[in-house]
């Protein structure tokens, strides 16, 4: 929630300043940004299996793997047109359910439609901040998925009003990130993309193609519970992530660059640093660079200043790329 909230403010109201224009637009993605469909159909069946043990006898393990199956299956093919959203999921759950409790299959799918729109609708918090951004920006609604199944969820969590627009990418013949679909809705709220942010949780569709329409701003929404130390966009990036502290604190440069490049540290860094010494025409050059790339204390200026004083225009290069993004790299530039 502060992620959207902070965001969404900041780059809004920095205007013409950063982005060329004043922003006007603000499109939202909708499932696991606005509504934590992911998680909440997993509730919906975790209780779900609970009134499976309860009410009709079934053991832990059985009335467990009949809502594993149908949530993967649904997940699958959450909608078919060629029948009802009822008549679909109800027989998703004929499928699933063992064969004695079968005739319950429209029960028992009553019963998960409103565990599932229980656990899956917008938060307070989420709504109050959309109706304050709404009093500045105009405010749409960007989301794949089958027609049917996504109007559903814009109804029964009473959304639509939140909305200048909504656009739903079974109505329509593209989808995320296809950036003909970001253009028609910057067409339907009179705004040009470049005065436009796009917020959402998948990078493959709505940061991509956000970036991809020339929105002026991409918010990615991360639901990693664990964080990675560093990020790094290619593989050669490798050999210029900071080292681990106990090499750091290893006082004398002479004994590092031995540990390293012997292979004697036993860590995936001894593997790194033989590679980059072998790259170089002796070794001064590769302990400036390694003494320059590993110093956290170093700010982006050193940093920068000093691989231009090694002649590393390379590194430079990717400093700038990297810093571009970053309000604080001091610590690290893949941080």
């Amino acid at each position: 929630m502060e992620i959207i909230k902070k965001e969404a403010y900041n780059l809004a109201n920095k205007g013409s300043r950063t982005f060329g224009k004043q922003i006007k637009a603000i499109f939202f993605d909708l499932d696991n940004t606005l509504i934590p469909t992911r998680r909440g159909d997993e509730k919906a069946c975790q209780k779900l299996s609970d009134i499976l043990q309860t009410k009709y006898g079934l053991t832990s393990e059985i009335a467990d793997e009949t809502t594993t199956n149908f949530l993967q299956a649904f997940r699958s093919c959450p909608d078919n047109t060629q029948t009802t959203l009822d008549s679909w999921r109800s027989y998703l759950w004929t499928q699933s359910l063992p064969q004695n409790l079968k005739y319950l299959n429209e029960t028992i799918y009553k019963q998960w439609l409103q565990l599932r729109y229980k656990y899956v609708t917008i938060p307070t918090e989420y709504e109050v901040l959309l109706r304050n951004l709404r009093k500045q920006y105009r405010i749409g609604l960007i989301t794949n998925g089958p027609s049917n199944a996504q109007w559903e969820k814009v109804n029964k969590l009473n959304i639509r009003s939140l909305f200048d627009c909504i656009l739903v990418s079974g109505d329509l013949p593209w989808e995320k990130p296809n950036p003909n679909i970001f253009y028609m809705a910057c067409n339907l709220l009179n705004v040009h993309p470049n005065e436009s942010i796009m917020i959402g949780d998948k990078m493959e569709t709505d940061i991509q193609g956000g970036k991809a329409a020339n929105f002026a701003a991409t918010i990615h929404i991360s639901h990693m519970s664990s964080k990675p130390d560093y990020l790094i966009e290619k593989l050669g990036q490798l050999l210029y992530v900071p080292k681990p502290s106990s090499i750091e604190e290893i006082s004398s440069n002479d004994k590092r660059r031995h540990s390293l490049s012997s292979g004697m540290s036993g860590n995936g860094n001894s593997c790194l640093s033989g590679y980059n010494n072998s790259q170089n025409n002796g070794g001064q050059q590769h302990a400036q660079r390694r003494n320059l790339y590993h110093s956290k204390s170093l700010t982006f200026d050193q940093r920068f200043n000093k691989a231009r004083k090694v002649g590393d225009i390379k590194r430079v290069s990717s400093f700038q790329d990297s810093d571009s993004n970053s309000e604080n790299s001091s610590d690290s530039i893949y941080s």
